[in-house]
């Protein structure tokens, strides 16, 4: 399982109360994890294009559940890979 799937993975309407906050530990850490490997470069440019569109689909579902330190951590990921991105076309 991509750390993409992880960003996308939903509890069903009927775990949202039991599941729901550890789900969101569960985005933050894959964010954090996320953070960490791009911002050392070690990731591809396939996978960077991977990891931008999910963390663009979660950053507005973080936006509209009000999410906020979810939000902050998700912007900084993908500011770490639109950076990656330029500089793998700037070579």
């Amino acid at each position: 399982m991509s750390s993409g799937s992880f960003l996308r993975a939903e509890p069903t309407p009927e775990l949202v109360a039991s599941l729901g906050p550890l789900n969101q530990h569960i985005h933050a850490v894959v964010a954090d994890l996320l953070q960490v490997v791009i911002s050392r470069g070690e990731v591809d440019i396939l996978s960077l294009r991977a990891v931008e569109s999910a963390i663009a689909s979660r950053l507005f579902l973080a936006i509209h559940r009000n999410e906020l330190d979810l939000q902050n951590k998700l912007l900084h990921v993908l500011h770490s890979v639109i950076y990656a991105i330029f500089v793998h076309h700037s070579r």
